[in-house]
């Protein structure tokens, strides 16, 4: 955290994801996120320095790299190595 102002929004973005957590820990991640981008598709969900996606923006690149993988043979519960520098794309392919 760089500033109080940065730190104020993050404790203010864990207090909002506070009643979504059990939901994460019963849906995993995943879960999580098809539930956000449900009910706030176009609410901000990943930012880095270059742009910010909405939660529909996330879960459409996350579906999209999903077939990607599974057209190449992975499947749940497969190891794959990523490289990659630190983008929203690091998040979207985990």
């Amino acid at each position: 955290m760089n500033t109080l102002a940065e730190a104020q929004n993050s404790a203010r973005a864990l207090r909002d994801l506070a009643p979504w957590l059990p939901h994460a820990l019963l849906y995993g991640v995943d879960g999580l996120l098809r539930a956000r981008a449900k009910r706030h598709p176009a609410l901000p969900c990943l930012r880095d320095l270059d742009r910010r996606l909405t939660y529909g923006e996330v879960e459409g690149l996350v579906n999209a790299a999903t077939r990607v993988w599974r057209s190449h043979g992975v499947r749940a519960g497969d190891t794959v190595a990523l490289m990659a520098e630190n983008r929203v794309e690091l998040i979207i392919l985990q």
